[in-house]
């Protein structure tokens, strides 16, 4: 078996898990909110993330913010933005919005090239905005809504939807299988994460103080993810690129062509 479906074969087999452990869990009280069932499994795998973090993932982010200049910590996350910008692209293939993948397509020619890597993001600056896409979105533009939500053990807050499209989304439609597995692949990738964490600090506080942690962060997951579904459904009806080669996205245009000619 090639060894990239062995890995998504490990991660069927322990979503399988996660949702027969999570059908199976109870509680005396009924769950709070209709999407979330499993609030007593959930609760549990919350409790153990957050310990965790606050041993070791906090530390480490602010060491990481604390240390690196503010320049290096924006070029370290265009960076990987850039990287991202793949994996959007190849679910606005699969939802169908060509006129973004073409606007996404010249973000990343034009970071990887003027941006040197991605380090800088030129694109934004010329009126390219970002658009993140991921394959729980794409299974969202299927038909596939409020599914149950899910806590999972060291990964955090998914919905079921989203905990089925995270591996489809690594190992099929980013460039990361595609790199030679050695001791600069795993740094870059421990970068990644490092980085990703410091971005959270800012909401460490509004978590902490919160009168119910687990609740705040649910609400704000499931709100912020049936937003991204109501903004990508409501985007895309309308053309991003007109006859005259003008991109449009949130008041703001640009002329493709010139772009593409930079």
């Amino acid at each position: 078996m090639p060894k990239s479906k062995g890995k998504i074969l490990k991660w069927v087999l322990f979503g399988y898990l996660i949702i027969n452990i999570s059908g199976c869990a109870t509680s005396k009280f009924p769950p709070t909110d209709p999407q979330d069932p499993y609030e007593h499994f959930n609760r549990k795998v919350f409790a153990f993330n957050m310990a965790i973090d606050r041993t070791f993932y906090r530390p480490v982010a602010k060491v990481y913010d604390a240390v690196l200049p503010w320049p290096v910590k924006t070029g370290v996350r265009n960076f990987f933005g850039n990287i991202g910008d793949v994996t959007s692209v190849a679910n606005e293939v699969l939802q169908m919005h060509f006129a973004q993948v073409v606007a996404d397509l010249a973000r990343i020619v034009i970071n990887t090239t003027i941006g040197i890597g991605g380090l800088f993001d030129v694109a934004s600056a010329l009126g390219l905005e970002k658009d993140k896409e991921d394959f729980g979105l794409t299974l969202a533009s299927w038909g596939s809504k409020d599914t149950p939500y899910l806590v999972l053990p060291f990964l955090g807050p998914y919905t079921l939807r989203d905990a089925v499209g995270a591996p489809i989304d690594y190992f099929l439609l980013s460039v990361w299988p595609y790199l030679k597995a050695n001791t600069l692949f795993y740094g870059v990738r421990a970068t990644y994460y490092v980085q990703y964490r410091a971005s959270l600090l800012a909401g460490d506080k509004i978590v902490d103080q919160a009168f119910d942690p687990y609740v705040f962060v649910r609400d704000a997951y499931l709100q912020r993810r049936a937003y991204l579904v109501k903004e990508g459904k409501e985007e895309h009806v309308t053309k991003y690129i007109d006859n005259n080669g003008i991109y449009h996205r949130r008041h703001r245009s640009i002329p493709v062509n010139s772009v593409l000619s930079n």
